[in-house]
């Protein structure tokens, strides 16, 4: 209990300080093409603010029914939910900035899309048969 806490004052002051050097990283490098973004952009920036929210929720809860591993393993799930919230919000107050996908955007996402869909359907499968040769 004493190791995650002290992980907890370690871990969160130093995800502050990667995030305000990657930023000021970021606000110094100048501005090479302005474009407007891709629907989706702001869903990816609602889901990677969600996920840290989740970890602690999820931190929390573990320490709370004292069981950690549960907690961190069900944080991230939670975090994706949350920030799928926040993305869904964020997109519909950005939804007038936002650009048509063009053509190799939108093959790139139909590429991943049925990617995942295969990756999906060999762990169903995989699954499946682990479980029927028990």
């Amino acid at each position: 209990m004493l190791g995650v806490l002290i992980a907890i004052v370690i871990l969160v002051p130093a995800g502050l300080i990667v995030l305000l050097v990657a930023t000021a990283a970021i606000k110094a490098r100048p501005d090479q093409e302005a474009h407007p973004p891709a629907p989706g952009h702001w869903m990816g920036i609602g889901i990677g603010i969600g996920i840290p929210i989740g970890l602690f929720l999820g931190l929390v809860m573990g320490i709370a029914v004292e069981n950690v591993p549960i907690g961190v393993a069900l944080g991230p799930a939670m975090g994706v939910g949350i920030g799928a919230g926040i993305g869904a919000a964020l997109e519909a107050n950005h939804k007038d900035e936002m650009r048509p996908l063009t053509d190799d955007e939108q093959r790139e996402r139909s590429l991943v899309t049925l990617l995942a869909g295969v990756i999906l359907l060999v762990g169903v499968l995989v699954l499946a048969a682990v479980f029927a040769l028990r």
